[in-house]
């Protein structure tokens, strides 16, 4: 049975939100939502790829009420076992074919060779959503590593790049990077509480978040070198640790708070100092801080400084903004502010930029839009004599790295023309229908 116009306008895909990532999570699905998507997270646990139920209703229940599935489609859906061996198992038939048949768009992050993989056998829009790896690795290598054969790859129409941060192309194979649109990171701010920094309330020490130190190398190394850096400043340590970080004895490693007293506690320090220096990875918790109102003080090679450039802003600004070169002048650029929090303040007034611009919600908001009307030409949900009808990706024009709503780019390539192809499909279902519903022109 054929779909009504009606009916064809209140469908909204579904799609299957794949991803360890809790605080991405807390984010992406509410605005995944309000762009009118359908969402049924397959949210994993961080150490094993296996989907966790229990963090679904902790984080991001709000997707139950989008989805009209039957519950027992639902929890099929959320058994695959994408991600499991890093991505390197094989689907079923049966699981292909239920993919197919419910689901019209797969948001997979971390695992490349996952989103290529499905890209073959989907025929819908695979979403890979990388969100950097610092100087540590590239999505190239672990493709690569994990099975992906990007000479096989070629030009997936289905498949497409959808990087957090507007710099993450640039290490690349370009194969990769197809179909790309930039979707920036952004924070909620109804998420983080009612404290707010101020002048008056801020208190003369530094704060910095760096989670699980001793269960990951990596983050042990960033705190041994952020004590050894900041040794002589009066520093507080959040994240998921024990107090003192345990057999660490360090009295500056706060431990485990609950949510309202983390976001207070970084909203009383006067200044944070942001650990990392790189163009390609950025950590959601100064992002955090900003919205807050908490100064950030961020390094010159961090993704802080590229996306600031990226979006306009000139060294002179970055600086007044609270960039520094230097672990040296970090300390002294903290000193100042520790002895003086109108210096503090001056940061915190110019860093409204990265918020109102680079981090921006309304921005992601309205990119999430049109990728929505880029799914509806990959499955455009009626009948097969529309097919013929409906615009080409493979021929139309491809946005490059980054796609930036309201904001000019030196790389900025038309977009697909999907004005011209929703008028199309009115002028058609009105050629079928014998009707035009004129309240839904575009």
């Amino acid at each position: 049975m054929s779909l009504t116009h009606s009916a064809i306008e209140q469908r909204a895909p579904l799609m299957l939100w794949c991803s360890s990532h809790t605080t991405l999570a807390a984010e992406e699905i509410p605005m995944f939502l309000e762009a009118g998507y359908r969402v049924v997270p397959l949210l994993t646990d961080f150490w094993t790829f296996e989907y966790k139920p229990e963090i679904d209703s902790q984080i991001c229940d709000a997707w139950k009420s989008s989805v009209d599935l039957p519950a027992d489609i639902v929890n099929r859906l959320q058994a695959i076992r994408f991600c499991a061996n890093m991505g390197q198992n094989e689907l079923s038939t049966d699981e292909i074919d239920l993919l197919n048949e419910h689901v019209d768009a797969i948001y997979v992050t971390v695992l490349p060779n996952l989103a290529m993989k499905l890209s073959n056998v989907f025929k819908g829009t695979v979403m890979f959503r990388p969100f950097g790896h610092g100087h540590l690795n590239t999505y190239t290598r672990i493709a690569e590593h994990l099975g992906g054969n990007l000479a096989a790859f070629g030009k997936r129409n289905n498949y497409m790049w959808v990087p957090i941060l507007s710099t993450l192309s640039e290490p690349e194979d370009q194969r990769l990077c197809a179909n790309a649109n930039h979707l920036g990171a952004f924070v909620t701010p109804g998420r983080l509480g009612s404290c707010r920094w101020s002048v008056e309330q801020s208190q003369p020490y530094v704060v910095e978040t760096i989670p699980r130190i001793q269960k990951q190398t990596y983050y042990m190394d960033i705190y041994k070198q952020y004590r050894e850096d900041y040794r002589d400043l009066p520093v507080k340590i959040l994240g998921g640790n024990p107090v003192a970080g345990g057999a660490l004895n360090d009295p500056a490693i706060v431990g485990f708070l609950d949510d309202e007293t983390y976001f207070r506690t970084a909203a009383e320090a006067r200044v944070s100092i942001y650990h990392g220096m790189s163009r390609f990875h950025v950590h959601y918790h100064p992002i955090e801080f900003m919205a807050v109102g908490v100064p950030v003080l961020f390094h010159q090679d961090s993704a802080f400084a590229a996306e600031g450039m990226h979006f306009g802003m000139t060294r002179t600004d970055l600086e007044d903004a609270g960039m520094y070169c230097s672990v040296a002048q970090a300390n002294d650029m903290a000193r100042a502010a520790l002895a003086d929090a109108q210096v503090a303040q001056a940061w915190s007034v110019k860093q409204r930029f990265f918020l109102d611009e680079v981090f921006n919600r309304k921005k992601v908001l309205d990119q999430a839009r049109w990728i929505k009307r880029r799914i509806a030409q990959q499955r455009p949900w009626t009948e097969k004599q529309f097919d013929t009808h409906i615009e080409d990706a493979t021929s139309a024009p491809q946005a490059t790295v980054p796609v930036l709503v309201g904001t000019e780019s030196t790389t900025k390539t038309k977009r697909p023309l999907t004005h011209r192809v929703y008028r199309e499909f009115k002028r058609v279902i009105h050629r079928t229908r014998g009707r035009y519903v004129a309240k839904n022109s575009a």
